[in-house]
């Protein structure tokens, strides 16, 4: 029977530097991950908006790295920041003129202009007209029956009104769409009355 010996070889000197070069590559990575480990991280190596809250120390941030005039009211908590002094009261104002007390509508209906007047010391402040059978052609705050109908026109203002007048006509059409005839229709206004 044949015995067949195998040989042990030292390896080939390229062997040997290719196998030296290795250990020198994963040594060297793991003492670069052991130096990285040891040493602080620098702002080059973290990508912007990576670090959170969570990954913040307690105590972390101090006045020194916090800007300026940065923080907001809203990032203390209650009862943090103290108040100011009190202000000093203003002058007070003069006293207003008293208010209406109550709103009444009163109303009154008639033939043609229509007037309802507020009762003494009240006074207009709004009003209307309706026309069961014809049409208001005007609506106006007053103090006497003819000022919407003045030859010049309206006045200007109504000093205090104390009523409220309207106007309403009828018009009368024929078949072929002609007016035959505009009379006085019936009209009901009313006026808003504040009392003192």
């Amino acid at each position: 029977m044949r015995v067949v010996r195998r040989h042990l070889h030292w390896p080939s000197p390229a062997m040997a530097v290719a196998l030296t070069a290795l250990f020198v590559a994963l040594g060297g990575t793991s003492y670069s991950v052991a130096r990285l480990a040891k040493d602080s991280v620098t702002s080059n190596a973290i990508k912007n908006g990576a670090v959170h809250r969570a990954d913040l120390a307690a105590n972390a941030v101090d006045t020194a790295k916090v800007a300026d005039h940065t923080l907001l009211a809203a990032d203390f908590k209650a009862g943090q920041l103290p108040a100011g002094p009190q202000g000093v009261a203003g002058p007070i104002g003069p006293k207003g003129d008293p208010g209406a007390t109550r709103l009444i509508v009163r109303t009154s209906s008639g033939h043609g202009v229509q007037r309802t007047d507020c009762l003494p010391g009240e006074a207009a402040t709004g009003g209307g007209g309706h026309s069961p059978d014809g049409y208001v052609i005007a609506s106006i705050p007053a103090n006497h029956p003819l000022a919407p109908w003045a030859p010049n026109g309206p006045p200007v203002e109504y000093p205090s009104p104390t009523s409220w007048e309207a106007r309403a006509l009828k018009v009368e059409v024929s078949n072929s769409g002609t007016v035959t005839a505009v009379r006085d229709a019936d009209v009901t206004t009313w006026v808003v009355c504040a009392a003192p």
